[in-house]
Formats: structure tokens, sequence, C-alpha cells
């Protein structure tokens, strides 16, 4: 009897693990990021560069009033992010009311060795416009991104987003970049 009791028991813990493991998998929200109609949240980062440098803020606050695009990334590394950047960059340095950044979802704000790895991977691309910054909340929970996603590019005006594109972790293509900064200048006019 207790045995029986024990396995019962037992399946069902393993059940409702499973099943809620799947609710998430299936929660769009939890893999993709925001997606249009959503508000960008106002959320806690660290800036490493740009208009705010080294001090807590919340980029998206802070253009709260703009038309913004931003960037989320797994780290610096995920191929073709730096060709988004400059892309970026030109974009903004030729729309002058169009805000940027790029805010990074893995990383310590407080690891000093990372933090000079970014101003210097910013300096290295040529940033003078668009912000970086860390994240100090769960991706997942703050802007519904997934650890499978590597980017997540978000064009939002006045906190309200308008176009949503991603890519997995690793999958962002030369031919992604193009077409989503064709599409971003569409909609930067």
């Amino acid at each position: 009897m207790m045995r029986s009791r024990a396995l019962w028991i037992s399946a069902l813990f393993v059940a409702s693990s499973l099943i809620g493991g799947l609710e998430a998998a299936d929660d769009p929200k939890v893999k993709e990021g925001l997606e249009v109609g959503n508000e960008v949240p106002i959320s806690r980062m660290r800036a490493v560069v740009g208009k705010v440098n080294d001090r807590n803020t919340c980029l998206a606050g802070l253009y709260r009033d703009n038309r913004t695009v931003s960037i989320y990334a797994r780290s610096s590394r995920e191929p073709q992010l730096a060709a988004l950047a400059k892309k970026l960059e030109a974009l903004l340095a030729a729309n002058k009311e169009l805000r940027g950044y790029v805010l990074l979802l893995e990383g310590s704000q407080n690891d000093k060795k990372y933090k000079a790895q970014l101003k210097e991977w910013a300096r290295e691309q040529g940033l003078s416009k668009v912000d970086v910054a860390i994240t100090n909340e769960n991706p997942a929970e703050a802007f519904g991104i997934g650890k499978e996603r590597g980017v997540v590019v978000v064009y939002s005006d006045k906190l309200k987003v308008k176009y949503h594109k991603s890519a997995d972790a690793g999958k962002l293509t030369e031919a992604m970049v193009k077409e989503w900064l064709a599409d971003l200048e569409k909609l930067a006019r």
C-alpha cells in the first residue's frame, strides 16, 4: 500500500513537471520575445556604452517618447550581431529622431572584465549612437525571450512594439540582417 502510494505521488509529480514544462515551451512569449502590440517593459539594466555610461538605468524608459530599435542579444559573439549593430548605427545617423540600443541578455553588470570587453566591442563597431547595456533582469520574465533565442530585434514607437524579428542562438545570417534593416529603414521614414 505504501509503495503504490509513493509510486502514485511520484507519477503525479513527474506528470505535473512535464505539463508545466510543455506549457512554458508552448508559450510563444517565452520563446520569441516581445510581439507586435506589446509594450516594451521598463526594466533594470546596466548601461555600458552610450548616452548613459556605466549606470543602472532603463534605456526603454529613457527613450519612451521616441521611436526606438531595440536589439536583444544573448551575447556580443552572436554571428552577424556586429553587422546588425553597425547598420543600426548608420540608420540612427540618418534619422535623428530614431533611438537604438543593444541589450545583452547574459553576463553580469558587476563583471568589470565583461564590461571592458563590451566597451571594446562597441568601439570596434564604431558605435557612437547605439547604446549598449547588460540586463539586470531574467530575459524570459522581463522580455519573453527564451534561452534558444540569440537575437531579437524590436522596433517600437512610444514603447508600443510595431515590428519584431528573431533568430535562434547562433543562427542570425547576413540575409536576415539585410532583410531586417530594409524593414527598419521603411519604418524609420
